[in-house]
């Protein structure tokens, strides 16, 4: 007896399914599966545990759109962090964790979780930025309240990053701790060293008064207290003259 055309179809998918999984492999960065059945808790913690790409994403935009030399360097850091995590993973060559064939994610080494080390770093990073920012605050102004909350959130979201690797079979807790306590170490080494010094020197030799300064709109307002009232005042002063003309 002929089987029916939603048979042939189902077993022509399976076997196109069973090809593609075969020739091609799921991207680390991005590529992620919840466990079944799909609850609301994963289905979060899916969205969560790829908030550091989004982070990235996020900071990219804001330097094309502000062309801060300041986030440019932290850009770079976590470009130099995820160059350690991925040098780490192949030295130690230590295997994820058996949960990992149940989210089709065996083909790599775990030890340290990269997503854990990249939120934790910018975490450690923003946090650093944030009290340098305090002691430049000359103008009484306060900090910005918003720029306040979400630092202090910084960190809960590098531990929920942390937990969500876990949770969804990607990582041991080893390789989550070991990853975060690297994150947070470089981070603060490349603040102090990098980003602080390198910012100085730019100062120092009067970078943003070269023309290629000028041209690209390079800036730096690391060292204002509240970029968001300076600029808020900044530009009322414009509006202000402007209806008077």
């Amino acid at each position: 007896m002929p089987s029916s055309p939603a048979i042939a179809i189902d077993g022509s998918n399976k076997s196109l399914n069973n090809l593609l999984l075969s020739t091609t492999k799921p991207f680390s960065l991005t590529y992620v599966r919840t466990p079944l059945p799909g609850n609301v808790l994963s289905k979060a913690l899916a969205i969560i545990t790829l908030a550091p790409i989004s982070c990235v994403v996020c900071l990219t935009s804001s330097y094309l759109t502000r062309r801060e030399t300041f986030t440019l360097l932290l850009l770079f850091g976590i470009l130099c962090n995820e160059i350690l995590a991925q040098v780490l993973k192949r030295a130690v060559k230590e295997p994820r964790p058996d949960s990992c064939y149940a989210v089709d994610f065996c083909d790599s080494y775990g030890m340290p979780s990269s997503h854990t080390q990249l939120a934790l770093f910018v975490a450690c990073f923003w946090n650093l930025q944030r009290a340098r920012r305090r002691r430049f605050d000359n103008g009484g102004r306060g900090g910005d309240f918003v720029e306040e909350v979400l630092t202090s959130l910084a960190w809960l979201g590098g531990v929920l990053v942390g937990y969500s690797r876990v949770y969804l079979g990607y990582h041991s807790v080893r390789q989550v701790i070991v990853g975060g306590v690297l994150g947070v170490v470089f981070g603060a080494v490349w603040f102090e060293l990098v980003a602080v010094r390198v910012a100085s020197w730019l100062f120092r030799v009067g970078f943003y008064e070269w023309e290629v300064a000028r041209v690209l709109g390079l800036r730096d307002s690391s060292t204002v207290g509240n970029v968001v009232a300076v600029e808020r005042e900044a530009l009322m002063r414009v509006v202000t003259l402007e209806k008077h003309l």
